[in-house]
């Protein structure tokens, strides 16, 4: 009797019929249970991975003045354009989703939020002279000319979309390719370290006031970056163009003229992602 109620089991009775569930009923239902939890853990895989690590390498970065910047070199040289030499950057950021779930296990709207480090090494500009006997008034203008080691450090704010063409197709290792555009809006500490050479002094005799001086400035502001990755799982690949504006000023404030000089940097880099 028991073995026969295991078998088959009475159901409640619709539109006039006895339904009946069998074994192989019970068994079919479970499976597609299964089959579901399998389904969501999967694509809860294929959207984990919320934050990233980039390493950079920075393939342009031009600093341009935006008002009247001297050399250094004489009472009338100015400050041209300024092309890095060398750059790197590290970066560290996490997406947030706007929703519980993605968009037809498609599409997932996401806010931002990444700081990030960019070093740059500027040669030497107009072959690296300057003169320590021109002043204005008892300061010191800026050696631009210098060799210059400039450091970046910022954080940024954004909406981001990422997209998972291939979710629909039979293939669960292509449901991990995701394409990533973004726009972060954010501010940025920049520092200008310049190697001093006392060789390329014009004034000649030796300065030691000038060259015992900390050569360098610090400057600030807002930045606009674009950017947009591919990535499958733990990897990928990505491009982003960064903007800002910042008015440097000198370290050593009652040796150097006190408005050091206001630029325009632009920033493209290529990263490598690693996510987590």
């Amino acid at each position: 009797m028991l073995g026969l109620m295991t078998l088959t089991a009475l159901a409640q009775q619709e539109n006039g019929k006895k339904e009946i569930t069998s074994v192989s009923d019970i068994v079919n239902e479970q499976q597609k249970a299964t089959t579901l939890n399998d389904t969501e853990r999967h694509f809860s895989n294929v959207w984990g991975r919320k934050s990233y690590f980039n390493i950079g390498w920075v393939t342009g970065e031009t600093m341009s003045p935006k008002n009247d910047v001297l050399t250094g070199e004489d009472a009338t040289k100015q400050v041209s354009k300024m092309k890095r030499d060398i750059g790197a950057s590290i970066t560290l950021g996490r997406n947030w989703a706007m929703h519980k779930k993605p968009i037809a296990n498609m599409v997932e709207i996401n806010l931002d939020i990444q700081g990030d480090l960019i070093y740059n090494r500027y040669k030497q500009q107009n072959g690296g002279f300057y003169n320590s006997s021109v002043k204005d008034v008892s300061k010191y203008y800026m050696p631009w000319n210098l060799e210059d080691h400039k450091f970046q450090l910022g954080l940024g704010l954004g909406p981001s979309v990422t997209v998972a063409p291939f979710t629909t197709l039979d293939v669960e290792g292509l449901h991990f390719m995701k394409f990533n555009v973004y726009y972060h809006l954010g501010y940025q500490i920049s520092a200008s370290l310049m190697k001093g050479d006392e060789s390329k002094d014009l004034a000649g005799a030796e300065n030691k006031d000038f060259n015992d001086t900390f050569k360098g400035g610090y400057g600030h502001g807002l930045t606009n970056s674009i950017g947009f990755g591919l990535s499958w799982k733990v990897i990928g690949l990505g491009y982003e163009y960064t903007y800002s504006k910042a008015n440097f000023r000198p370290f050593e404030s009652g040796k150097f003229v006190k408005e050091a000089g206001k630029f325009g940097i632009s920033t493209n880099r290529l990263f490598i992602q690693f996510r987590f």
